[in-house]
């Protein structure tokens, strides 16, 4: 489960991220407020990104032998 948090985490906060730039976003009407709430969906779905990088990275350092 340990390794599997990562993905979740990183799942979640990208789904929250699309939910921001493509569900909300386009909803809004003022233009700044839609362009600073389409970056930080951006922002949200590549912090997720990272955050599954992270896990995947961490996991293959705890498996290697050479260590």
């Amino acid at each position: 489960m340990r390794s599997q948090k990562h993905w979740i985490y990183g799942i979640l906060v990208a789904l929250v991220g699309v939910l921001l730039a493509r569900g909300l976003s386009p909803e809004l009407s003022g233009d700044g407020l839609r362009f600073a709430t389409l970056l930080l969906g951006h922002a949200a779905c590549l912090l997720g990104l990272f955050i599954i990088a992270r896990g995947v990275f961490l996991r293959h350092r705890e498996e290697d032998p050479s260590e």
